[in-house]
Parts: C-alpha cells; structure tokens; sequence
C-alpha cells in the first residue's frame, strides 16, 4: 500500500459487477471470480489466489476502501469467500442484482449507494496491468476533473475485444464494439 499518494485519498468507492452467469465457459464448480489463476503466501502457507482477488489488490492499492459486489441470487460462495474484504485490504457490501439484463444494470443496482460519488469500476474476472492501474486512473481524474476516466490498452486482436478510438490526446472519440451495439438507460 506504501504507492498510495495521500493527495488523491479522496472518497473513491469501487464498484464490481459480479452477477454474470459465464455460460460461455460453464459449468464451473464455482462462481468464475473466484477461479484460482495462481498462488499467494498466507500465515506461513501458501493458498489459492482468485481472479478477483487481482482487482480488490489494485482497488486496495489505489487507496480505495469501500467496495460494492453487485450479485445475483446464487453466487453465494463470493461473499463466503470475500466475507467483509480485510483480508484484502478493503471493506466489502454486497448488493443483489434486480435487472437480469447485463453490466450496465448490475452496475445501476449501486446507484443508491453511489450516487454523487467518484466509482472505480473494475470486471472481477480480468487481470489487469500494471499493479498500480488505478492509482494511474486516480492520478489522471484528479488532474484532469474529467467525469470518465477509461482504462484502455492496445491490442493486436481486435476481432475480441471491445474498443474505444482515441485521438492523439488520447480523448474517446467512438466505441467500436466487435459485439451488437446496445443502447441501456440507466438512472443518472
């Protein structure tokens, strides 16, 4: 935690919607943001470290505390797994997903909660780089005041990922989405 800059310890609230299904790599015997993808050091023994357990690790590093886990009925091995989040360095709600319709309404379930708040929103099933992403992306939106600040990489396979053009200044200009195009309205 010692990358934390105390001048951007500002309230910032992480929000991670883990209310998928994951048909596309079912059945796992667990939910997907808990699938092991290496190993940590724990009180002299060495556990599984979970996928999701990458992004809480950046959000702690970040100096973001407070985290909501958008659900839905029948992902209860998370919060048996997270329970209140100190063994990650941050405290952990958990909100039930009313909308059964993807990311934007499970996001939208933390509206209430949020409203009037700077979210840090991270998919729990992606491990991203570097380490200290999100004190970048704190860094950028306190320099910046800007409303959105997106975290995008290049890729050489575009064909599977979904993309945002940018311009030299690296300001958003289109999605460019390899999936259909939704349009969600949400509150706001």
């Amino acid at each position: 935690m010692s990358e934390t800059r105390p001048d951007l310890l500002h309230d910032i609230i992480g929000l991670i919607p883990a209310a998928g299904q994951a048909t596309r790599i079912a059945p796992l015997p667990c939910s997907k943001e808990l699938y092991p993808v290496g190993l940590r050091s724990e009180a002299g023994s060495v556990r599984p470290k979970v996928v999701c357990q990458d992004l809480l690790e950046k959000m702690a590093r970040a100096g973001i505390g407070k985290v909501y886990v958008v659900l839905r009925a029948g992902k209860w091995d998370i919060p048996a797994y997270l329970g209140d989040g100190s063994a990650f360095h941050v405290s952990v709600a958990y909100l039930m997903m009313r909308l059964p319709f993807g990311p934007p309404y499970s996001l939208d379930q933390a509206y209430p909660f949020v409203q009037n708040s700077l979210v840090a929103m991270g998919f729990p099933d992606i491990l991203l780089e570097p380490d200290d992403a999100f004190v970048h992306l704190r860094t950028r939106q306190a320099e910046t005041s800007a409303d959105i600040v997106l975290g995008l990489f290049p890729t050489n396979r575009p064909e599977t990922c979904d993309m945002v053009a940018t311009d030299p200044a690296g300001r958003a200009q289109q999605s460019l989405s390899s999936r259909r195009a939704r349009t969600y309205r949400i509150r706001g």
